[in-house]
C-alpha cells in the first residue's frame, strides 16, 4: 500500500476544521446561556452539523471545553517559539504570555464569559492534568534552550516555566473576579515584575548587567 501524505494532511486539516467549528459554536452557546443549559443537539445545529458528527470528535460537552483550553495552551507555546532567537528564555516566555493575553476592548466581555466557563464546574471537570504537564515540559525545554549553561531537563528552566504558568492562572482568576476592571496584560506585567528579582540570575549576562525589568 502506498502512503499518501497529501491525503493524510487533507484529512487532518478537515478534522481540525470540524473540531474548531464545533468548539466555536459550543463556546458561543456556553457563554450566552451557560454550560448546563446547552444540549449537544443545539451545539450541532449551531455548528451546521449533526449530533452524530459531534460525537465523532467529542465524547461529551466537557471534552469541548477541554479542547478549547488545549488550544489556549498551544497558542502560548506558538507565541513563545515565535520570539526572536537572541531573546533570553525568561524574557521570551514573559512576552509570549503577554501576547497571548492581548485583547481589544470589544473582546473583554466575551473573554470574561468564556473565563467563567473555563473556571466553573465545566472547566474543572475538563482539566487535563497530563496535557497541562506536557505543555509545562515544553515551555521548560524552551526556556532551558535559551538559558546559558542550563542542562537539558534542568531545574531552573522548569521552575521558571511552572512559576510563570501558575502566576498567569492566578492573575486570570483575579481578573475574572474583578470583572475585568483593569487590563489583563497590565495585571500580568505587574505579577511578572514580582517574579523579576527571583529570575534575575537566569538572564544572559548582557541582560543582567542592564538591570532592566524583564
Amino acid at each position: 500500500m502506498v502512503d499518501d501524505p497529501a491525503g493524510s494532511r487533507l484529512v487532518d486539516r478537515q478534522r481540525r476544521f470540524a473540531e474548531s467549528q464545533i468548539e466555536d459554536a459550543a463556546m458561543a452557546l456556553f457563554v450566552e446561556r451557560g454550560f448546563d443549559a446547552v444540549t449537544v443537539q443545539e451545539i450541532a445545529e449551531a455548528a451546521g452539523t449533526s449530533s452524530r458528527t459531534f460525537f465523532r470528535y467529542f465524547p461529551t460537552k466537557v471534552d469541548v471545553v477541554r479542547g478549547f483550553h488545549r488550544r489556549l495552551l498551544d497558542r502560548l507555546i506558538r507565541a513563545a517559539l515565535a520570539r526572536p532567537a537572541d531573546e533570553d528564555g525568561v524574557r521570551a516566555l514573559r512576552a509570549a504570555f503577554l501576547r497571548t493575553a492581548e485583547m481589544g476592548p470589544a473582546q473583554v466581555e466575551r473573554v470574561l464569559r468564556i473565563g467563567q466557563v473555563l473556571t466553573g464546574s465545566a472547566g474543572a471537570a475538563a482539566r487535563d492534568i497530563a496535557y497541562e504537564t506536557r505543555c509545562a515540559d515544553e515551555l521548560a525545554t524552551f526556556v532551558g534552550s535559551r538559558l546559558p549553561g542550563e542542562a537539558e531537563g534542568g531545574v531552573t528552566s522548569r521552575v521558571v516555566a511552572v512559576s510563570m504558568l501558575a502566576t498567569a492562572q492566578a492573575v486570570f482568576a483575579s481578573w475574572l473576579a474583578a470583572h475585568g476592571e483593569r487590563s489583563l496584560t497590565t495585571l500580568l506585567t505587574e505579577a511578572f515584575d514580582v517574579l523579576d528579582a527571583g529570575f534575575g540570575s537566569t538572564r544572559h549576562p548582557s541582560a543582567a548587567a542592564s538591570r532592566r525589568p524583564l
